[in-house]
């Protein structure tokens, strides 16, 4: 029993680490897309600054947003079937709602509130939301 409890939990640790190195992996994508683009703007600080406001902290943050629903919905598949849980089926539903709306279409309030810098291209929030 104890061996089986140990072979999950390395699978377990496995999965979470594999989907570490692709989240990662996805954020350097998009920085480094985000930094190819014509219209971007780079912002100038030291390393002990935390740059707030700059379109790499606003796009690595939406996509974090993203990302960390994933195990959430993983992880409750192990109770029971993600359907059933209708509460967490709406939660899900507006996070993504909210996500998809601050990176399309971000109203200025929202925007000077949590200081983000978001891009002129829709086509590039489409293909970030994508």
């Amino acid at each position: 029993c104890t061996h089986l409890v140990l072979v999950c939990y390395q699978r377990r640790v496995r999965g979470m680490l594999a989907f570490l190195i692709v989240c990662i992996t996805v954020q350097f994508l998009v920085l480094f897309y985000l930094q190819d683009q014509e219209w971007y703007v780079a912002v100038e600080s030291s390393v002990e600054e935390l740059t707030a406001g700059s379109m790499e902290a606003t796009y690595i943050f939406l996509l974090l947003i993203f990302q960390l629903t994933y195990p959430a919905i993983v992880y409750t598949l192990d109770h029971e079937p993600i359907y059933r849980n209708t509460l967490m089926m709406c939660l899900m539903v507006v996070l993504y709602a909210i996500n998809a709306y601050l990176v399309l279409f971000s109203a200025q309030i929202i925007n000077k509130l949590f200081e983000f810098y978001m891009s002129p291209s829709f086509l590039f929030r489409l293909q970030i939301l994508a």
